[in-house]
Protein backbone atom coordinates (compact mmCIF):
# COMPACT_ATOMS: atom_id res chain seq x y z
CA UNK A 1 0.00 0.00 0.00
CA UNK A 2 3.29 2.57 1.03
CA UNK A 3 4.11 1.35 -2.57
CA UNK A 4 1.12 2.26 -4.47
CA UNK A 5 0.90 6.02 -2.39
CA UNK A 6 4.40 6.32 -3.55
CA UNK A 7 4.01 5.28 -7.21
CA UNK A 8 0.75 7.63 -7.34
CA UNK A 9 2.79 10.48 -5.94
CA UNK A 10 5.30 10.26 -8.52
CA UNK A 11 2.83 10.23 -11.09
CA UNK A 12 0.92 13.53 -9.49
CA UNK A 13 4.13 15.24 -9.53
CA UNK A 14 4.61 14.18 -13.20
CA UNK A 15 0.89 15.39 -14.34
CA UNK A 16 1.57 19.08 -12.93
CA UNK A 17 4.67 19.27 -14.15
CA UNK A 18 3.41 18.51 -17.64
CA UNK A 19 0.53 20.82 -16.92
CA UNK A 20 2.75 23.66 -15.74
CA UNK A 21 5.25 23.22 -19.01
CA UNK A 22 2.71 25.10 -21.05
CA UNK A 23 3.15 28.31 -18.69
CA UNK A 24 6.71 28.61 -17.91
CA UNK A 25 7.10 27.84 -21.52
CA UNK A 26 6.60 31.25 -22.91
CA UNK A 27 6.18 34.54 -20.65
CA UNK A 28 2.94 36.53 -20.61
CA UNK A 29 2.04 38.30 -23.43
CA UNK A 30 2.56 41.64 -21.85
CA UNK A 31 6.61 40.52 -21.60
CA UNK A 32 6.68 39.30 -24.49
CA UNK A 33 5.65 42.71 -25.92
CA UNK A 34 7.48 44.66 -23.67
CA UNK A 35 10.62 42.38 -24.77
CA UNK A 36 9.63 42.81 -28.09
CA UNK A 37 9.54 46.79 -27.96
CA UNK A 38 11.91 47.47 -25.23
CA UNK A 39 11.38 48.73 -21.72
CA UNK A 40 11.19 52.44 -22.58
CA UNK A 41 9.02 52.22 -25.52
CA UNK A 42 6.81 49.93 -23.70
CA UNK A 43 5.99 52.03 -21.26
CA UNK A 44 6.50 55.55 -21.96
CA UNK A 45 5.91 55.99 -25.92
CA UNK A 46 2.21 57.21 -26.97
CA UNK A 47 1.20 55.28 -29.91
CA UNK A 48 -1.62 56.15 -32.58
CA UNK A 49 -3.44 54.50 -34.74
CA UNK A 50 -4.19 50.85 -35.25
CA UNK A 51 -1.97 48.41 -33.73
CA UNK A 52 -2.06 44.65 -33.93
CA UNK A 53 0.01 42.24 -32.13
CA UNK A 54 0.87 39.11 -34.07
CA UNK A 55 1.10 36.32 -32.02
CA UNK A 56 1.18 32.62 -32.98
CA UNK A 57 -2.46 31.85 -32.09
CA UNK A 58 -4.01 34.92 -33.21
CA UNK A 59 -3.92 38.78 -33.40
CA UNK A 60 -4.54 41.45 -30.98
CA UNK A 61 -5.64 44.27 -32.48
CA UNK A 62 -6.51 47.60 -30.78
CA UNK A 63 -6.75 51.54 -31.78
CA UNK A 64 -5.15 54.03 -29.87
CA UNK A 65 -6.26 57.60 -29.47
CA UNK A 66 -2.52 58.43 -29.54
CA UNK A 67 -2.94 59.13 -25.44
CA UNK A 68 -1.80 55.58 -24.93
CA UNK A 69 1.46 53.62 -24.54
CA UNK A 70 1.41 49.72 -25.56
CA UNK A 71 1.79 48.82 -21.73
CA UNK A 72 -1.93 50.60 -21.70
CA UNK A 73 -2.86 49.96 -24.86
CA UNK A 74 -2.24 46.19 -24.89
CA UNK A 75 -4.78 45.10 -22.29
CA UNK A 76 -7.84 47.77 -23.69
CA UNK A 77 -9.57 44.49 -24.99
CA UNK A 78 -12.62 43.04 -24.42
CA UNK A 79 -11.67 40.08 -22.31
CA UNK A 80 -8.27 40.49 -22.36
CA UNK A 81 -5.73 37.85 -20.72
CA UNK A 82 -2.72 38.20 -20.14
CA UNK A 83 -1.90 34.87 -19.51
CA UNK A 84 0.26 32.68 -22.10
CA UNK A 85 -2.28 31.59 -24.11
CA UNK A 86 -1.75 33.05 -28.03
CA UNK A 87 1.86 31.61 -28.23
CA UNK A 88 5.00 33.23 -29.56
CA UNK A 89 4.66 37.00 -30.14
CA UNK A 90 5.63 37.19 -33.97
CA UNK A 91 5.74 40.74 -34.43
CA UNK A 92 3.69 43.96 -34.11
CA UNK A 93 2.19 46.20 -36.66
CA UNK A 94 1.45 50.14 -36.11
CA UNK A 95 -0.89 50.96 -39.01
CA UNK A 96 0.53 48.70 -41.09
CA UNK A 97 4.08 48.87 -40.88
CA UNK A 98 5.96 46.27 -39.01
CA UNK A 99 8.07 47.67 -36.27
CA UNK A 100 11.34 46.55 -35.92
CA UNK A 101 12.34 44.43 -32.55
CA UNK A 102 14.13 46.32 -29.88
CA UNK A 103 18.19 44.88 -29.99
CA UNK A 104 19.85 45.84 -26.95
CA UNK A 105 23.26 47.47 -26.89
CA UNK A 106 24.88 44.60 -26.13
CA UNK A 107 23.80 41.87 -28.96
CA UNK A 108 23.90 45.41 -31.11
CA UNK A 109 27.61 45.42 -30.66
CA UNK A 110 28.35 41.77 -31.06
CA UNK A 111 26.23 41.39 -33.90
CA UNK A 112 28.14 44.22 -35.55
CA UNK A 113 31.38 42.65 -35.25
CA UNK A 114 30.34 39.26 -35.96
CA UNK A 115 29.00 41.08 -39.49
CA UNK A 116 31.10 40.17 -42.10
CA UNK A 117 33.11 43.25 -43.90
CA UNK A 118 30.74 45.52 -45.97
CA UNK A 119 32.34 47.48 -48.88
CA UNK A 120 29.02 49.06 -49.17
CA UNK A 121 28.77 50.44 -45.90
CA UNK A 122 32.46 51.39 -45.14
CA UNK A 123 31.92 53.31 -48.42
CA UNK A 124 29.05 55.37 -46.62
CA UNK A 125 30.91 55.83 -43.47
CA UNK A 126 33.74 57.26 -45.89
CA UNK A 127 31.34 59.36 -48.09
CA UNK A 128 30.11 60.65 -45.01
CA UNK A 129 33.39 61.34 -43.45
CA UNK A 130 34.63 63.12 -46.25
CA UNK A 131 31.23 65.12 -46.98
CA UNK A 132 31.87 66.32 -42.91
CA UNK A 133 35.34 67.04 -44.07
CA UNK A 134 34.23 69.05 -47.28
CA UNK A 135 31.36 71.39 -44.92
CA UNK A 136 34.04 71.95 -42.52
CA UNK A 137 36.39 73.08 -45.13
CA UNK A 138 33.99 75.57 -46.51
CA UNK A 139 32.87 76.74 -42.94
CA UNK A 140 36.74 77.85 -42.55
CA UNK A 141 37.43 79.45 -46.07
CA UNK A 142 34.17 81.53 -45.07
CA UNK A 143 35.53 82.17 -41.72
CA UNK A 144 39.29 83.23 -43.80
CA UNK A 145 37.32 85.31 -46.20
CA UNK A 146 35.88 87.31 -43.37
CA UNK A 147 39.04 88.07 -42.07
CA UNK A 148 40.75 88.88 -45.05
CA UNK A 149 38.36 91.34 -46.54
CA UNK A 150 38.21 93.73 -43.32
CA UNK A 151 41.85 93.31 -43.08
CA UNK A 152 42.75 94.10 -46.46
CA UNK A 153 40.50 96.99 -46.19
CA UNK A 154 42.79 98.33 -43.51
CA UNK A 155 45.91 97.65 -45.22
CA UNK A 156 44.32 99.80 -48.33
CA UNK A 157 43.53 102.69 -46.08
CA UNK A 158 46.97 103.15 -44.71
CA UNK A 159 48.10 102.65 -48.30
CA UNK A 160 45.82 105.77 -50.04
CA UNK A 161 47.07 107.81 -46.30
CA UNK A 162 51.02 106.91 -47.61
CA UNK A 163 50.40 107.21 -51.34
CA UNK A 164 51.26 110.94 -51.99
CA UNK A 165 54.69 110.04 -50.05
CA UNK A 166 55.43 106.79 -51.99
CA UNK A 167 54.74 108.62 -55.34
CA UNK A 168 56.92 111.60 -54.54
CA UNK A 169 59.83 109.72 -53.66
CA UNK A 170 58.96 107.08 -56.30
CA UNK A 171 59.01 110.50 -58.61
CA UNK A 172 62.61 111.72 -56.55
CA UNK A 173 64.20 108.17 -56.80
CA UNK A 174 63.23 107.82 -61.00
CA UNK A 175 64.87 111.41 -61.69
CA UNK A 176 68.11 110.58 -60.33
CA UNK A 177 68.07 107.08 -61.29
CA UNK A 178 67.93 108.75 -64.90
CA UNK A 179 70.18 111.63 -64.58
CA UNK A 180 72.89 109.51 -62.67
CA UNK A 181 72.86 106.87 -65.91
CA UNK A 182 73.11 109.66 -68.32
CA UNK A 183 75.50 111.23 -66.43
CA UNK A 184 77.40 107.56 -66.01
CA UNK A 185 77.67 107.81 -62.04
CA UNK A 186 77.71 104.08 -61.19
CA UNK A 187 77.85 104.01 -57.23
CA UNK A 188 75.19 106.95 -57.01
CA UNK A 189 73.19 105.03 -59.91
CA UNK A 190 73.13 101.92 -58.38
CA UNK A 191 71.45 102.97 -54.85
CA UNK A 192 68.85 105.16 -56.60
CA UNK A 193 68.25 102.43 -58.81
CA UNK A 194 67.84 100.51 -55.80
CA UNK A 195 65.66 102.56 -53.70
CA UNK A 196 63.28 103.24 -56.68
CA UNK A 197 63.08 99.09 -57.55
CA UNK A 198 61.22 98.83 -53.89
CA UNK A 199 59.57 101.89 -54.21
CA UNK A 200 57.85 100.72 -57.22
CA UNK A 201 57.75 96.77 -56.35
CA UNK A 202 55.94 97.72 -52.88
CA UNK A 203 53.51 99.82 -54.71
CA UNK A 204 52.71 97.48 -57.60
CA UNK A 205 52.67 94.25 -54.82
CA UNK A 206 50.06 96.10 -53.46
CA UNK A 207 47.85 97.41 -56.80
CA UNK A 208 48.39 93.54 -57.97
CA UNK A 209 46.83 92.69 -54.57
CA UNK A 210 43.97 94.84 -54.88
CA UNK A 211 43.17 94.01 -58.28
CA UNK A 212 43.13 90.23 -57.45
CA UNK A 213 41.14 90.30 -54.33
CA UNK A 214 38.67 92.52 -56.61
CA UNK A 215 38.38 89.68 -59.05
CA UNK A 216 38.28 86.85 -56.79
CA UNK A 217 35.28 88.90 -54.80
CA UNK A 218 33.66 89.28 -58.27
CA UNK A 219 33.07 85.01 -57.60
CA UNK A 220 34.78 84.60 -61.72
CA UNK A 221 35.91 80.87 -62.58
CA UNK A 222 38.74 79.75 -62.18
CA UNK A 223 39.93 79.98 -65.72
CA UNK A 224 39.28 83.58 -66.16
CA UNK A 225 40.79 84.25 -62.88
CA UNK A 226 43.66 82.10 -63.81
CA UNK A 227 44.36 84.62 -67.00
CA UNK A 228 43.41 88.06 -65.25
CA UNK A 229 46.51 86.94 -62.92
CA UNK A 230 48.44 86.30 -65.47
CA UNK A 231 47.93 89.41 -67.41
CA UNK A 232 48.04 91.81 -64.49
CA UNK A 233 51.95 90.10 -63.43
CA UNK A 234 53.02 90.99 -67.30
CA UNK A 235 51.40 94.39 -67.34
CA UNK A 236 52.88 95.03 -63.60
CA UNK A 237 56.03 93.82 -64.78
CA UNK A 238 56.24 95.57 -68.09
CA UNK A 239 55.29 98.63 -66.63
CA UNK A 240 58.52 98.43 -63.36
CA UNK A 241 60.91 98.07 -66.03
CA UNK A 242 59.96 100.57 -68.48
CA UNK A 243 60.39 103.05 -64.88
CA UNK A 244 63.46 101.95 -63.51
CA UNK A 245 66.85 103.26 -65.85
CA UNK A 246 69.80 101.00 -66.40
CA UNK A 247 72.75 102.03 -65.98
CA UNK A 248 74.67 101.89 -69.58
CA UNK A 249 77.97 103.41 -70.19
CA UNK A 250 77.89 105.45 -73.24
CA UNK A 251 80.89 104.23 -75.82
CA UNK A 252 83.67 106.66 -75.96
CA UNK A 253 82.52 108.37 -72.39
CA UNK A 254 83.90 108.70 -69.00
CA UNK A 255 86.40 105.63 -68.26
CA UNK A 256 84.51 103.16 -66.42
CA UNK A 257 85.61 103.54 -62.43
CA UNK A 258 87.79 100.77 -60.56
CA UNK A 259 84.79 99.36 -58.69
CA UNK A 260 83.19 98.47 -62.30
CA UNK A 261 79.52 99.69 -62.26
CA UNK A 262 78.43 98.65 -58.93
CA UNK A 263 80.21 99.21 -55.25
CA UNK A 264 82.81 96.48 -54.09
CA UNK A 265 81.75 94.79 -51.48
CA UNK A 266 83.59 96.24 -48.33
Amino acid sequence: MKNLCHTNDKTMKHILYFLLIPIFAFAQKSEQVKAYLGESKYMDIPVSGKVNFVFQKGTLSRVSDGKKSFAELLPDGVGYSDADNAGKLKGITENGVLIRPYVPVKSAEVGESARPFSMGKDSMQWEETFEEVNRTATFWESQMWKFIRPMWGTVMHIFWIAFPILLGLIGTFWFLTSWFASEEFPKAHYWASKSLVCLIGTVFVVFFWNTFLSLVYQEMNMAALVCCTVILALIALWVAKALVKNYKQIPGGRTQTREGYYPAKQ
